[in-house]
């Protein structure tokens, strides 16, 4: 699980002041003036071929390289020996810049082109940096300060190893700039290196000084850009590190009234708890930006929204998930306001109101499709095609779960009754607004929770494995509750046996997928795992009689249940083994190979 981030401690660094959280490696990006270039880009089909030389007109306000109708087909040259220092990089957790040529063809086959560009990694090398496929920064003016490609200085390519639909940012920022939040403009792209077709990403705005010019306009683009709220990352003349550590030293609601676009960050913070984010201010004060908005104060701007959606269990309480004031004191202190405190949950209610699963589900299979070729074709992929078809079923199915909970969970503390007339009111129904969705209805497999357990899909019949594959392993998670004999049988009807991660790489894949969000917040701490003893005690073997004494990674103190406990678990949160009573109900881990 994401454990919660320290506490913060600034320090005055040259014009600045230090970062914060545990493996954070600070993403700085330093900036020149801007050199406004608006030409339109041309538009390519999945398969990279151009279809026009003018992208859709947007409405809202992006650079048409971001266009949702537009895949972009990017290119890259590099020396070998660039190249090869860029691949070295991704081994020793080094993100440093590489010369590079930019290239983009337009419909008639001219391009353009940027000769002195630069490419380097972009994420965290703690968490980000997981299988076989980079992630890119293309800087346009690294060499030179005043280049730039179509009026930006710089692209952000994402493709965490994490997001098996490659759209989580895309819809999540989509969503707030939907709400009205200055978010990232982000569509997909391909990326091809040296004439070889290195994968799809998502093409995401940069947060930098053309960002804050389209958000705020250019008189009033010019103060300090803070990412993580701690690291200056533009504007460095006219930043003032003194205001933002006051802004640290002071959460009360007052303080942020007085100096803050209080009412703007409620606004976002409230788009976060939709989606929700999962590694962000809401929680647990990680990926955001802090502008000094110079009329406005200190202003939330959310960025990396690749932890979002099922991430997160759908029933995320927007005032307990997280909730720890050492970690997000001004949204704390603004819940427990008597008069922002009720700002705050009318900002809710507007952004679950805006928050439309249709519209969602629509963008999910629209830029699902958009993107398929490009994803199959992805040599780099962390999962398989059909694993990536699952994930956005999944994805679909969360929009719907949390807009109902939420709008549930709002009728329940405005003191509203029974609306969809089912018996049950909001305070006890995950969606009173569908009669047919109650506790104790029965569970079918069309991606809702039907019964409110907090589990969906969990019904006699419906198919609750999804397999993993990473490297030689091929791995399925089960996550419908049952006992260890009948969590054998599941796995055995997909021609496998309950087994264990049998090293860090296993456990790390699996921990990310195993659904821990949902089951933790359930209660929920253990999957069943290939280990018995009930033939002799002490004695463990897996389903197929071999020992598993050579692998073993027992928690301190256990196997410690006796006859009591002859049935194996794995823990997500610890990467631990524990003995456990074998008629519990638990969600269940296979192995296929």
């Amino acid at each position: 699980m994401l454990l919660p981030l320290p506490v913060l401690v600034f320090a005055c660094t040259q014009g600045g002041v230090t970062p914060h959280g545990p493996g954070s490696t600070p993403d700085t990006e330093e900036t020149s003036p801007p050199s406004p270039d608006t030409s339109p880009p041309p538009v390519t089909d999945d398969t990279g071929a151009s279809t026009t030389t003018v992208p859709p007109a947007e409405d809202d306000g992006c650079p048409s390289i971001y266009a949702q109708a537009l895949l972009p087909a990017f290119e890259v040259e590099m020396t070998d020996a660039d190249w090869a220092a860029l691949q070295a990089d991704y081994t020793t957790g080094t993100k440093s810049y590489h010369p590079a040529v930019f290239v983009y063809h337009d419909l008639v086959g001219s391009e353009l082109r940027v000769e002195d560009a630069a490419i380097r990694l972009r994420g965290n090398p703690g968490f980000s940096w997981m299988g076989e496929k980079m992630q890119f920064n293309i800087s346009f003016n690294e060499y030179d300060g005043d280049g730039r490609f179509l009026g930006l200085r710089k692209l952000s390519l994402d493709a965490s190893w994490y997001d098996p639909t490659v759209l989580r940012d895309r819809v999540a920022y989509a969503y707030l700039r939907k709400l009205g939040v200055p978010a990232s403009c982000a569509n997909s792209a391909t990326l091809t290196i040296n004439g070889t077709y290195y994968g799809l990403f998502k093409n995401v705005e940069f947060v930098d000084q053309e960002y804050l010019e389209r958000n705020f306009g250019d008189d009033r683009a010019e103060g300090g850009l803070w990412k993580y709220g701690s690291t200056l990352t533009a504007n460095e003349e006219a930043a003032d590190p003194v205001y933002v550590n006051a802004f640290w030293s002071h959460p009360s609601a007052t303080w942020q009234a007085e100096n803050t676009a209080l009412e703007a960050n409620i606004r976002e913070w409230a788009g976060e708890v939709l989606i929700p984010h999962n590694d962000g201010y809401w929680c647990c004060n990680h990926n955001f930006y802090l502008y000094e908005h110079p009329a406005d104060g200190l202003t939330f701007l959310p960025w990396d929204l690749d932890y979002t959606f099922d991430e997160t269990p759908y029933f995320a309480d927007p005032t307990t998930f997280y909730r720890d004031s050492t970690y997000t004191p001004h949204l704390d202190a603004v819940l427990a306001d008597p008069i922002w405190g009720p700002v705050f949950l009318s900002a809710l209610r507007d952004a679950t109101e805006a928050f439309d699963p249709d519209e969602m589900a629509t963008w999910i299979t629209d830029w699902g499709a958009q993107t398929d070729t490009a994803y199959q074709d992805d040599l780099h992929k962390s999962f398989s095609a059909g694993e990536r078809r699952d994930a956005l079923e999944r994805m679909t199915g969360f929009v719907h779960n949390r807009r109902a909970w939420m709008t549930s969970w709002l009728d329940c503390r405005d003191g509203l009754s029974d609306t969809d007339g089912d018996g049950v009111g909001p305070c006890d129904d995950c969606d009173d607004r569908d009669a047919a969705i109650l506790p104790g209805a029965a569970e079918t497999c069309n991606g809702r929770d039907d019964d409110c357990d907090g589990w969906v899909d969990e019904g006699a019949g419906c198919d609750t494995c999804e397999e993993h594959a990473w490297g030689p392993s091929r791995m399925m998670l089960c996550w419908e509750p049952l006992t260890w004999a009948r969590a054998q049988e599941k796995c055995e009807s997909y021609g496998g046996n309950l087994g264990f991660p049998k090293d860090s790489y296993d456990d790390y894949a699996l921990w990310i997928h195993s659904y821990w969000n949902t089951t933790y917040w359930m209660g929920i701490y253990d999957w069943w795992a290939g280990g018995s003893d009930a033939a002799r005690e002490g004695v463990w073997l897996d389903p197929t009689g071999a020992s598993i004494s050579a692998y073993a990674s027992w928690a301190s103190g256990e196997p410690a249940g006796g006859i009591a406990e002859n049935c194996a678990t794995w823990a997500p949160n610890s990467w631990t083994w524990a003995d456990r009573a074998c008629d519990l109900e638990l969600p269940a881990v296979c192995r296929l190979e």
